[in-house]
């Protein structure tokens, strides 16, 4: 047998295969029609078969509260002196302790009033100008402010200053003539705000008499006397603590009209030359005359006046041409004083016109 025949041979078992598979697909084919169309229920048929169906009625479920069920089989706590009618074990009635309610108790906080503190001894209300208004005030034994050696002697206060430690947690926050003085409180974090605490006058006997910062005495306001708002017009200056001063008005005319010769007669001084720095840096006082202008209005004998507000002085002159220039600008004079190597600030309120 040649390639030729093997080749024929091989072609005509392939066609003979396919014919074979081809017909059994069409033959299947032709049965599954016919079965599907010997079992075909129509559209209508089916939809009425599902519409008649009966749907089971899905199981109901019965919830019961936990209290019934303790009632039924536990002792009902609620009522113990009813036993639980379904318990026939016999035994007693379990008793339940009932535990004691704890209540925080807030331990009501006692303030401590300023008012027990001091005594208000005499107020000097400008009403112009609130910020030149004074009291005098003098603290109790047991406030726990260390006393003065003079029993005499009283505090200088004005708005915005803080009392002594303890009770520098108290500011002076506004003074009436009227009313007294108002304090404000710092409130540390955590703590419930306090409200403003309005210290009165002291009553007085008719007659009685206290004495200022300065040691000078006056008659206090008495209870059968209406209290009246001053304006304090110092003539003269005034020391109101250790390094402040109101200006007196008749002082302010006096250095107004022959300021260069007052210092020429009662102070000896000088340009001050810092060897350190190889400069002149202020004006120094090397001899203040007592009982003077100058010493009462804090000048020292060996004072070196640095600056006027802010600004370098270096020479008298200089100084003069500051205050003469700005006289209308400024009300308040800050000086910045050397002595001995220390430095102060001495302040200086020009007195207000009326």
């Amino acid at each position: 047998m040649n390639i030729n025949q093997i080749k024929a041979f091989c072609w005509l078992a392939s066609a003979g295969l396919t014919a074979g598979v081809g017909y059994y697909v069409y033959d299947f084919q032709q049965r599954q029609k016919e079965w599907v169309s010997q079992y075909r229920i129509p559209k209508e048929t089916a939809q009425s078969i599902l519409e008649s169906a009966e749907v089971p009625e899905r199981p109901k479920t019965a919830l019961v509260s936990r209290e019934a069920i303790e009632r039924s089989y536990y002792y009902d706590p609620r009522n113990r002196q009813l036993p639980n009618l379904l318990d026939w074990t016999g035994a007693p009635p379990k008793v339940v302790e009932e535990k004691p309610v704890v209540v925080d108790v807030v331990p009501e906080v006692q303030i401590e009033k300023v008012g027990d503190k001091l005594a208000v001894m005499m107020i000097v209300e400008d009403q112009l100008l609130p910020n030149l208004s004074r009291a005098w005030v003098k603290y109790t034994d047991d406030s726990g402010v260390p006393q003065p050696t003079d029993p005499a002697k009283l505090e200088l206060l004005k708005v915005g200053d803080e009392l002594k430690a303890p009770l520098d947690y108290a500011t002076l926050k506004g003074i009436s003539a009227n009313e007294g003085l108002t304090f404000s409180f710092q409130v540390g974090e955590g703590d419930q705000p306090r409200e403003d605490e309005v210290v009165p006058y002291l009553q007085y006997d008719p007659g009685s008499v206290v004495y200022d910062a300065q040691g000078k005495a006056y008659e206090p306001v008495r209870p059968d006397i209406p209290r009246r708002q001053a304006v304090w017009r110092p003539e003269h200056t005034t020391k109101l603590n250790d390094n402040s001063w109101i200006i007196g008005s008749q002082d302010q005319a006096e250095f107004a009209e022959d300021f260069g010769g007052i210092i020429a007669r009662e102070v000896r001084h000088g340009r001050h030359y810092n060897s350190k720095t190889g400069k002149y840096d202020g004006i120094e006082l090397k001899e203040v005359k007592p009982g003077g202008k100058i010493a009462a209005h804090g000048g020292q004998t060996g004072d070196i006046i640095k600056s006027i507000n802010g600004h370098p002085v270096t020479s008298a002159s200089e100084a003069i041409s500051f205050v003469k220039n700005n006289q209308d600008k400024y009300d308040k004079w800050i000086v910045v004083v050397e002595n001995k190597g220390k430095e102060r600030t001495m302040t200086f309120e020009s007195p207000p016109s009326e």
